[in-house]
């Protein structure tokens, strides 16, 4: 068959009317996004019920304490999630790997879960990749296992400075695991995700790290009060990038759940979560939905705290432009937590207030 001349074939398709011959254009949708949405859609946005022990590294404590009351739920596009779920995969190459030269494996305890620890009624917890026996460097010791995947950047500073210093927050992780565990060993498994390169560090058991560690979240669980973060500027560049940055620089409100709730308390004794209100314990689920008796803890409200009413159930506020309100039960210059979060700005304004009473109506947040 003769190969097709596109240049003659231009000049007839003109004569037939056709001006100019285009690519077909991409579809709508194409087949990354599509592959995105699909992790988007599949992932359920929602915080661990716990303190993990993989975070008690990092060093800003208002951080953590703000992820451990739920302030904020981070969101993450597909990309991300699916890069996440490759770190997750790579521990099946990782074991597969130790078990090929003879290490002996264990992954799951005898109830088919990973290995873990809690602390503080279970509020303070994690769970480990897996522990191993017979590791050429001590075939005799058993060895916590910790498996990470690092990009070209992070495994260079791994190799030069070693997990303590480049990674601190895994550091910290293993000598929790170490501790709960009753563990004096572990072997640190990283993969530059770049050129498939393999690191290895092995560790001893720090009592008093941590032991550090354990009472740190300890402190972190047990104050109702945000602790001191690491910076003051929203503008150091630690802070910019921080899933509660809204919250702690820019006067943004948290999520309305059970844990900005001032009536609520975590159970460092028994476990759970308490509500005072309520007198009562309340579930995880529970904790997510709230209830129509929320109040924000007032350390969390950037306004001037001016009077507790707790016959009434509601706080009373005042602005910087001297405007008071209450949070409480909806009524006259009295907002519930959902509206306060909705619409910061709209508290005591006598025309938003005139249009609610009006319509029997509520402040709500934007769906978009």
């Amino acid at each position: 068959m003769a190969a097709l001349n596109l240049n003659k074939l231009r000049p007839l398709l003109r004569h037939r009317g056709v001006k100019k011959m285009t690519a077909i254009p991409p579809a709508h949708n194409s087949t990354v996004e599509t592959i995105y949405r699909k992790y988007e859609t599949s992932h359920v946005e929602s915080s661990r019920a716990h303190l993990g022990a993989s975070m008690i590294g990092r060093e800003c404590n208002r951080a953590l304490w703000y992820g451990f009351r739920w302030a904020t739920v981070p969101s993450f596009p597909g990309r991300v999630l699916r890069l996440f779920q490759r770190g997750h995969d790579e521990e099946l190459y990782f074991i597969k790997d130790l078990l090929a030269i003879g290490v002996q494996v264990w992954a799951e305890d005898d109830n088919g879960k990973q290995f873990g620890c809690t602390f503080h009624g279970g509020h303070f917890a994690g769970s480990c990749d897996g522990v191993a026996k017979g590791l050429p460097e001590s075939p005799n010791k058993p060895h916590l296992l910790e498996f990470k995947t690092h990009n070209h950047k992070s495994f260079a500073l791994l190799k030069k400075n070693g997990v303590r210093e480049s990674k601190p927050e895994h550091y910290a992780q293993m000598q929790v695991y170490m501790h709960g565990l009753g563990l004096t060993r572990a072997m640190y498994m990283a993969v530059c995700k770049d050129t498939d390169e393999l690191y290895t560090e092995r560790f001893e058991y720090n009592e008093d790290d941590a032991q550090d560690l354990v009472k740190k979240a300890g402190d972190i669980i047990a104050t109702d009060t945000p602790p001191p973060g690491i910076s003051a500027r929203a503008e150091f560049y630690k802070c910019k990038f921080c899933d509660h940055a809204d919250v702690c620089h820019r006067d943004a409100l948290p999520n309305v759940t059970c844990r900005s709730c001032t009536h609520s308390f975590a159970d460092m004794k028994n476990g759970g979560w308490k509500c005072c209100f309520h007198d009562r314990e309340i579930t995880t689920e529970q904790q997510r939905q709230g209830c129509d008796k929320h109040l924000f803890n007032h350390h969390l409200v950037p306004h001037e705290l001016v009077d507790m009413d707790p016959v009434n159930n509601r706080i009373l506020y005042r602005t910087d432009k001297g405007v008071e309100f209450y949070n409480g039960e909806k009524g006259d210059k009295s907002y519930t937590s959902a509206e306060i979060k909705a619409a910061p700005a709209m508290l005591g304004d006598p025309a938003a207030d005139s249009l609610r009473a009006a319509f029997n109506g509520a402040f709500v947040e934007d769906e978009k």
